[in-house]
């Protein structure tokens, strides 16, 4: 029996054994292919701006299907009104018509067998900055005084504030003192701390405040009271007046409040009286430039030379701007003149200006010449003077064995000076040659090129050395002549300064040759008949 028994279950048991074996392999599957959900986007902050609309994203997988809430606070946000929208298919939350009370955040919430996941979106309603600078504490500032400058800035996000004055961007340092202060999420004030304000710190500040939504500015303008400034340059240590000609002496003041401009004037003698000088003044008043004219009108005799000063003075200060040491000046008076180089056709003179105070450059010398007794016609040259204060002038078209009288005037800015002239004279020898006398060093010590002088043709020459002199001198009338010399020839080539002498064709060397050249002609013309005379006969 029970082996009967035991046949007939047989069977059964390998069904239910199959079975069981299905139910396992079903269930391990299904238990395999479970995943808890996963959230493609991250938490983050959003910046929006106030009645626009926003978008909140929320993509999930996992298995089985995750469930999804919106929730803020806690509560779903259904509860919040219907401004807010969450789609049935992409479960995007929103958001329409922001409102600031809209700020919070935002959590999406999904849920399976498997397990859970959120992700939570700052809302911010972000606003371009409103920027307003406070008043300051008092509206008279001088120098020495501490000024405090309070800019104000409504904005979110947090935004950048920067100073700057008159276009100059500001930083803080040991003058000036930058610092901002978070009043709350929204109202952040930077405040500014000049010390020691000086007049150079008045003008215009600028506050700028900026985020991502924009920008914004205001400004304000500080006004320093300061005693008078000088904004003119330091004259030069003597300035120079001549008859004929306005000096005008300037001094700009500037301050604030308006300064009055005096001007003294203290002669040689130690006499004092006022002076009245032309204004010009800005639309405000605080700049001003004052003008005094040293000069003498036609007809006027009297001296002006002596010490001009300028004072400026408001209820903050007074100061001398400035002391003008005022002389007058000459024209060049002091010349010597030395001949370098005296030919039959041309002369070389080196004129040398003397230095004497209170005398200002010289701008050129002019020179002039003409034969003694010849009282018509005047010959002119012109030379600049060199930086060692003389200059070569080349005088041409003098004739020889003549006596020519050269004078020469510097001219600088106050006109021409008192004029020098000499004599000189270009001899002839006792051969009936010209000489021609060359020096090689001018008045200076400096050593000369040799320099000839056009001459007429030359039939031949002979070089002497001579012991002959020239003198000169400043002081009209003085007559230098070429001496004549008959002396043997020397050499000596270590001595550079010894003039040379070259004895050139002259008037009885012309003669000899004119009595040749009419015996030649003669001699032909006569040559000439007799051949005529053959052929006739």
């Amino acid at each position: 029996m029970p082996s009967l028994l035991l046949r007939h279950s047989r069977p059964l048991l390998l069904v239910l054994l199959v079975s069981l074996t299905i139910s396992y392999v079903a269930s391990s599957r299904v238990l395999k292919s479970r995943t808890a959900p996963k959230i493609k986007q991250r938490s983050q902050t959003i910046l929006v701006s106030s009645g626009k609309a926003t978008l909140l994203n929320c993509d999930v997988r996992g298995h089985p299907k995750p469930s999804r809430t919106w929730e803020r606070a806690g509560k779903p946000v259904r509860r919040y009104g219907r401004r807010f929208s969450v789609n049935k298919k992409t479960f995007a939350l929103r958001i329409f018509r922001l409102k600031p009370e809209d700020e919070g955040n935002y959590t999406c919430i999904a849920k399976n067998r498997a397990g859970v996941a959120n992700v939570t979106f700052t809302l911010i309603l972000a606003s371009k900055p409103r920027v307003s600078i406070l008043p300051l504490e008092s509206d008279v500032i001088t120098e020495n005084d501490t000024v405090k400058v309070t800019c104000r800035t409504h904005a979110r996000p947090k935004p950048h504030i920067g100073w700057s004055v008159n276009n100059r961007i500001l930083h803080s340092d040991s003058k000036t003192v930058i610092n901002n202060v978070q009043r709350n999420d929204r109202v952040l004030e930077s405040e500014l701390t000049i010390a020691r304000v000086s007049y150079d710190d008045r003008g215009t500040y600028t506050c700028r405040a900026s985020n991502g939504m924009g920008s914004d500015s205001d400004t304000v303008h500080l006004d320093v009271l300061y005693p008078p400034h000088v904004l003119s340059p330091q004259p030069d240590d003597v300035i120079h007046w001549w008859d004929g000609h306005i000096t005008n002496l300037t001094c700009d003041v500037t301050a604030n409040d308006p300064p009055e401009v005096t001007w003294l004037f203290t002669d040689v003698t130690g006499a004092t009286v006022s002076l009245a000088g032309e204004e010009e003044r800005s639309e405000d008043g605080c700049l001003v430039k004052s003008t005094v004219g040293v000069g003498l009108s036609e007809g006027e005799s009297r001296e002006l030379s002596g010490t001009y000063t300028c004072r400026a003075e408001n209820n903050l200060g007074n100061l001398t701007v400035h002391e003008f040491h005022v002389n007058r000046a000459y024209a060049p008076s002091s010349l010597t003149l030395t001949p370098l180089t005296i030919a039959p056709y041309e002369m070389v003179v080196s004129i040398t200006v003397l230095p004497q105070p209170d005398t200002p450059t010289v701008e050129y010398i002019q020179a002039r010449y003409r034969e003694q007794g010849d009282e018509q016609d005047d010959f002119q040259v012109t030379c600049g003077v060199n930086k060692e204060g003389y200059c070569h002038a080349t005088l041409l078209g003098v004739m020889p064995d003549r006596k020519y009288v050269v004078s020469a005037q510097a001219k600088n800015k106050v006109g021409l000076g008192q004029e020098v002239s000499m004599v000189v004279k270009t001899g002839v020898s006792e051969y009936g040659w010209t000489m021609h006398y060359t020096s090689t060093q001018d008045p200076n010590g400096d050593t000369l090129p040799h320099t000839p002088s056009p001459s007429p043709p030359v039939a031949f020459t002979d070089q002497r050395s001579s012991t002959s002199t020239t003198t000169s001198t400043t002081t009209p009338s003085t007559d230098i002549t070429a001496n004549k010399s008959s002396s043997p020839p020397e050499n000596n080539a270590n001595e550079e300064s010894t003039p040379s002498y070259q004895l050139l064709a002259g008037p009885e060397n012309d003669a000899t040759s004119a009595h040749s050249a009419i015996c030649v002609t003669l001699i032909l013309l006569c040559s000439f008949v007799i051949s005529i005379s053959f052929i006739l006969l």
